[in-house]
């Protein structure tokens, strides 16, 4: 288990008690896991929601990960990252364009009546979200831990 848990956990640089958290195991469970440990199904699902992996690569049945396919797993996430940036820098591009459009046809046609900052600001929050969700997308991960937890 060690040669799985500990270098996905080192990828993302987080500590075993910032993995522990996040995953909602205790911090001995993370220790016990990378000095070898078995895993039960429930701390394999637990990390596979983390690391987004299928859960049978944590259990001790599963063929252990050549240094290859912990590459493979590492350069699936940061193309993910990669995706969620460019969707993010392009819905922020088209917000821009449309804002500035609509600022311009306001003013230019009805400028007695000033209407553009209600889309301005409505979209303006589903933009913060969006940068939330891109930029912090751990947020999610550790708020249903902290969940998970509490039932």
């Amino acid at each position: 288990m060690e040669q799985i848990v500990k270098p996905l956990r080192l990828e993302k640089g987080w500590s075993q008690e910032q993995l522990a958290e996040i995953a909602g195991l205790s911090v001995r469970t993370i220790q016990r896991l990378e000095n070898g440990g078995t895993s039960s199904l429930e701390t394999a699902k637990a990390l596979s929601a983390v690391f987004d992996t299928p859960p049978d690569v944590f259990l001790n049945n599963a063929p252990d990960l050549g240094t290859s396919q912990l590459e493979k797993l590492a350069d699936v996430e940061r193309e993910r990252r990669v995706r969620r940036r460019f969707k993010f820098y392009r819905h922020l591009i088209t917000y821009l364009i449309v804002n500035m459009g609509l600022v311009l046809i306001n003013l230019t046609f009805n400028a007695e009546t000033i209407w553009f900052h209600y889309p301005l600001f409505g979209w303006g929050i589903g933009l913060i979200f969006h940068a939330i969700k891109t930029f912090l997308p751990d947020w999610e991960q550790r708020l249903e831990a902290r969940l998970r937890k509490k039932d």
